[in-house]
This record gives C-alpha cells, structure tokens and sequence, in this order.
C-alpha cells in the first residue's frame, strides 16, 4: 500500500476502482452488495477504497483461477 506521511494510504473513487477492474460503475456497487468486493470507507458522503483493499481482491481473484486451473 502506498502511504505518505502527509497525505495517509491511497484512496481510490469508485470510478477508479470501476476504471482499474475495466468494469462499469454500476458493476462496482454490485459487487460490493454481493460481498465480492470490500466495501467502501466513507468520507463524509463520499466513498472511497483503500488500493490495498482492490489489491487484496485482485489478489483473491487470481487464487481462486489458479486453484479452478488445477482441478480442470
């Protein structure tokens, strides 16, 4: 995770999040209701995710295709 002291851990919008998993914004929200992806922190009104939370993810995703790789 990228942290700096001045500005803390990086914060991504959903669009971001929508951007980097090449997915719509509508997909993003529902994968968080379906407890696929973190939900989001909320600042204020706004929410925001963690790039570690999105990499944790990615990470889970690519197990997950490596594991159904060896049972096929």
């Amino acid at each position: 995770m990228t942290i700096s002291p001045e500005r803390g851990p990086a914060l991504l919008t959903p669009q971001e999040v929508a951007d980097r998993l090449k997915i719509s914004l509508r997909h993003v929200y529902n994968l968080v209701g379906a407890g696929d992806l973190p939900p989001p922190l909320k600042v204020g009104r706004l929410s925001r995710w963690r790039e570690a939370d999105l990499a944790s993810y990615l990470e889970r995703l690519a197990q997950i295709s490596r594991d159904a790789e060896k049972v096929a």
